[in-house]
């Protein structure tokens, strides 16, 4: 995170567990005092090529502190996520305070 630039975006994918497990607790806490979590959205498991785990996108700027967008995906993830998807419009008008289109 140190090599983000102010202003800058970092998209994560991580494993769920990191959201909750203790060992990443300072990580999470430093991140939110640190950045903007700009969203964390939760994937079914299989998304994270090669698992069978749940896994997240964590959406991080390099900006003060804000509010965060959470979200939870079903099957239809890649769908969602996509151009005309509804979690990626919803996501973007959070993150960039926008009602534009993707």
């Amino acid at each position: 995170m140190q090599a983000l630039r102010r202003g800058g975006r970092a998209v994560l994918h991580l494993p769920a567990n990191f959201t909750y497990i203790t060992s990443c607790e300072s990580y999470r806490q430093f991140l939110a005092s640190n950045y903007r979590v700009a969203a964390v959205i939760g994937l079914p498991r299989g998304a994270m090529i090669s698992t069978g785990i749940r896994s997240i996108l964590l959406v991080i700027d390099n900006t003060d502190p804000g509010e965060t967008f959470v979200a939870q995906l079903g099957e239809d993830w890649i769908a969602q996520l996509g151009s005309e998807g509804a979690a990626l419009r919803a996501a973007v008008s959070h993150i960039d305070g926008s009602t534009e289109k993707v």
